[in-house]
Formats: C-alpha cells, structure tokens, sequence
C-alpha cells in the first residue's frame, strides 16, 4: 500500500464508477415502471376474476335454466329496448300527454288527477299560503296552551274529585241533617205556627182551662164576679167579667177587683204550666191601689185562698208591701222588715 510505483486500473478509477452508478439507477428506474406496469396487470386480472365470479354467481341464481329462457329473456330485453325508443322519441316531441296515455294505459288517470290538481291550484299564492301557515303556527301554539290549561284543570277536577269522594259520608249526612230541617221546618209551619190549627187549638183549650180555673178561685175570693171568662181578639188575650148585675171588662173593676181577678187568672195559669203544684207565689204591692177598707179586705181573702191552697198541699204566699199596717189584725206566718241605712240594707224579723 506504501508502494509508490503501484498504478491504479481504470476500471477502478472515480469517473468508472460514477458511470456504473448512473447505469444501475437506470436499471432500477427501468425495473420499478416494469414493477408499476406488471402490478397494473395484476389489478386487471383481480378485477376481471371478481367480474367473472360475480357473473357465475349471477348465472348460477338467474332463473334461465336452458337455451329456451335465455330466447324469452332475449326478447324481452329487444321489446324493452324497443319501448325505451319509443319513449325517447315522446319525450321529445311537443304533446306528450295522449301518446304516454296510449303506450302507458295507467298513466290516464294519473293526468286526470293533475289536471284536477292544477286547477286547485291554480289561484294559489304563497304570501296568503305563508300567512296561513303563521296562523296555523299561532293556533298551534294557542291549542298547546290550552291543552296545557287542560291538563291543570283536569288535575284540579280530579282533586275535587277526590275531595268530593273523601267528602261523601260528609255530604251524605248534610242531606239528611237537611230533610230533617224540612221536616222540622213544616212541623214548626203547620204546628207551631200562630196560624196552625195544633196551636189555635192548644190556645183555645188553654185559655178555657185557666178560665175555669180563675173562676174556681174568684169563688174562694167572695167577690161579686162569679166567673172570669178569657178569650182572644186579634193577637191579646182580654178578660171578660161576669157579676150578677151582668158582663164587665176588667177595666171597668175596682182596684181590689183587678187586684183578684189578676190573683185568680195567675193562680189558673199556674194550674196549667207546672208539673207539680205551685208552693209559693209572689205579690209585688198588691195594695197599692186599695184604701185601708179594701186592704183589710184583701187580707182577708188572701188568708181564706192561703188555707184554701193548703188543702193540696203547703202553699204560702210572700207578699212585698209599703203598707205595715195591714199585718196588724192578720195572722201571718213571718214578717220582715226592710230598712235602707248609710250602711245598706237592714234585715229585721218582726
């Protein structure tokens, strides 16, 4: 390698390889289009492999069987191929209507239904259309809140439903308490009524029985009015007095008289409005209309109707009086006196 004498070949000179290196690459360039072209070749023949299995696969399921199917099939295809020109050549003339209708019979009422079409729209207009479509938007629109109000009305009808449900027996006896308030209504109407014959009666039968009875004690009472007789005029009771010089009112009595008439008509009264016998009555100033004859008088009777009372039972009369002289020559049960002082009211006995 050190040998100074030593001569290179040409062949391994610089420009030598230079020229082999482009010639390989002409070779490889020259080898990669016969590559490309044989891998053309190769896609061919893959695509015509596929299109023949695709027709034998198409032979294999196609109904033709024999040379006879394949002639009906070849006609047909001809006669489809005739239609097709014929077809051409209506498309391509100016009136199409009549001969379509005659080489496609079908298509007849499918003009008529076109023609009948067109002439219901002939006058349409999409601004009216459009208009109509905004409204039917707005109705929409307007149906779903309504649906929606529906629905909450329906929600509150199927509660009160259901309150009116819960509610029933409630209801139930409502009724009932209300036929019960009829009831008692025409009860009260035909029987307590002023006008109603139950009560005309019952008054009619109470007023006899306390004039009766106010008689009955007038007796014990030694005046001169035999019997008292009650009746009605109009919505007051009057008092009818029957002496032996004949009738007279009330008004038409002596203080001492009304004073017993009024005794005896409370006396009857209350033979008729209590259950067990009356024990004790009050007389408020029974003398304040009596002169001392009269007074003395008055407590003559009202010792004489006292026994005559406990003949029942114990009867006692409390009597409020101004009069103290009247006690003096009666025999009475208790006397009390009241006296009004700085320091109230003095309770004394007597």
């Amino acid at each position: 390698c050190h040998t100074k004498d030593v001569t290179v070949d040409p062949e391994y000179q610089m420009e030598h390889i230079k020229q082999e290196l482009k010639k390989i690459e002409s070779e490889k360039t020259s080898l990669t289009k016969d590559s490309s072209s044989i891998q053309k070749q190769i896609d061919e023949i893959i695509s015509k492999i596929k299109e023949i299995e695709y027709a034998e696969n198409t032979i294999k399921n196609s109904p033709i069987k024999n040379n006879e199917q394949l002639g009906v099939w070849k006609n047909n295809l001809k006669l489809n191929q005739n239609r097709n020109s014929e077809l051409e050549k209506i498309v391509e003339s100016s009136d199409l209507s009549p001969k379509l209708v005659e080489f496609v019979p079908d298509l007849s009422q499918t003009f008529l239904d076109i023609e009948k079409l067109q002439k219901e729209i002939k006058d349409f207009k999409h601004e009216e259309y459009d208009k109509v479509e905004q409204e039917l938007q707005t109705v929409n629109s307007d149906n779903q809140q309504i649906l929606m109000q529906i629905g909450k009305m329906t929600e509150k009808i199927n509660s009160a439903n259901a309150s009116i449900k819960k509610n029933m027996p409630i209801l139930e006896e409502i009724k009932l308490a209300g036929r019960y308030v009829e009831n008692l209504e025409k009860i009260k109407n035909n029987i307590f009524s002023k006008t109603s014959e139950t009560v005309i009666g019952a008054r009619n039968f109470a007023v006899e029985i306390i004039s009766r009875n106010a008689s009955q004690y007038l007796e014990e009472l030694k005046t001169e009015i035999k019997h008292v007789e009650l009746f009605q005029e109009g919505s007051s009771i009057k008092i009818q007095c029957h002496t032996t010089n004949g009738q007279r009112p009330v008004s038409n009595l002596s203080g001492g008289e009304k004073v017993c008439v009024a005794l005896a008509v409370r006396l009857g009264m209350s033979d008729l409005m209590i259950k067990s016998p009356l024990k004790i009555m009050v007389l408020d100033e029974p003398t304040a209309y009596l002169d001392k004859t009269h007074c003395d008088y008055f407590v003559d009777v009202i010792q004489q109707l006292t026994s005559f009372m406990n003949r029942k039972q114990n009867f006692q009369f409390i009597i409020i009086t101004h009069e103290d002289g009247i006690w003096e020559s009666a025999k009475v049960g208790t006397i009390y006196k009241f006296t009004l002082t700085s320091d109230g009211t003095e309770v004394s006995r007597l």
